[in-house]
């Protein structure tokens, strides 16, 4: 299918033939010299494409249109976390970038919005437009993924400082209320923030605890993020913890909440205790880090620290490992270099 660029009272155009129907489309650019070699080299060539697909050149396919297909696909698909994390990312970027036509959003586009969110996790954040532009190209509508050819800032995660054995014990013996009882299971189970909150007392036998489920910070229930239920063993210091706050309740429902408070405010009370002791603030995910670290240093078999974790490979423990030097490393390093 031929594609002609024309000139009309200095304005450039695009002259073909669709279905037997002439078509006269403005480019909106003036008819100049640069214009006419963008034309050349970028629109032309596109619509030619489009023609010879038989991809309509006049019905407008929004960005948004994709992005439904995605986020159906995702509902029927993936776990509900999942699901409401792609249609917040989603309605941010229409938001901030607006819903255009598919192919008229461009690598910089891209670029333009990370500098504008700032932080980390973009490639979070841009996972569902990645995904709708992908189905976009599946569909030929487009010839390329801006999202995959954009230059994304290098922003490493800030890294994680597990606590000591006697820097967890200060913590725990200063927190008060709801946050004491979030940190004490947080630290000797090494559950996610979100497994902690949903727990019931029904959860929890005399020897072990059940993750079954997760709570979102919507405040809906979810299934554990690797999808699978597990089992952690109930550590003496815990239980004794939870026995001495269960005679607390004298007669309770099983089925009520372990920990009432939502994340946020736990978030906001641990990083003000640790201010108040003289720690470095950390987010609460320093619990699990610092439980996987002391585990992996008493050198408790790795894949046993997996399965406490809720990990699907041990890639993935050994991630949120950090080694702790202790005293009896003096005594092993002098005796392994001992020269007799």
């Amino acid at each position: 299918m031929e594609v002609k660029l024309i000139a009309r009272k200095n304005v450039l155009y695009l002259d073909y033939v669709e279905n037997g129907k002439r078509i006269r489309k403005s480019l909106k650019l003036e008819n100049t010299k640069a214009n006419v070699a963008y034309a050349m080299r970028n629109i032309l060539p596109e619509y030619e494409r489009k023609l010879k697909n038989r991809i309509s050149t006049t019905e407008n396919f929004k960005l948004s249109d994709f992005i439904q297909k995605v986020l159906k696909n995702t509902k029927e698909n993936r776990k509900l976390g999942t699901y409401l994390a792609y249609k917040h990312h989603s309605e941010m970027f229409l938001r901030i970038m607006g819903d255009k036509n598919i192919d008229e959003y461009s690598v910089k586009d891209i670029e333009s919005y990370c500098d504008i969110i700032g932080g980390r996790t973009f490639s979070a954040r841009l996972a569902p437009i990645s995904l709708a532009f992908d189905v976009a190209l599946r569909y030929e509508m487009i010839i390329k993924n801006p999202v995959r050819i954009a230059k994304k800032p290098n922003c490493k995660p800030k890294p994680k400082e597990p606590f000591s054995v006697g820097v967890m014990r200060q913590i725990l013996d200063e927190a008060e209320g709801e946050l004491k009882t979030f940190l004490y299971i947080a630290f000797y189970t090494g559950a996610r923030s979100g497994e902690v909150l949903a727990l019931r007392w029904c959860d929890i036998n005399q020897t072990h605890i059940f993750i079954t489920r997760t709570l979102l910070r919507c405040g809906l229930f979810n299934s554990p993020k690797n999808g699978k239920a597990r089992q952690i063993i109930l550590l003496d210091p815990l239980k004794q913890y939870l026995d001495s706050i269960k005679s607390n309740y004298g007669v309770f429902d099983t089925q009520k909440l372990i920990v009432k408070p939502a994340y946020n405010t736990l978030s906001v009370e641990f990083k003000k205790l640790q201010k108040k002791l003289g720690i470095k603030p950390q987010t609460l995910h320093v619990t699990r880090h610092t439980f996987a670290s002391m585990l992996m240093n008493a050198q408790i078999r790795p894949t046993l620290v997996q399965n406490l974790l809720g990990h699907q490979d041990l890639s993935m423990t050994v991630h949120y490992t950090h080694f702790m030097q202790n005293e009896a490393d003096k005594y092993n390093l002098e005796t392994a270099l001992k020269i007799s």
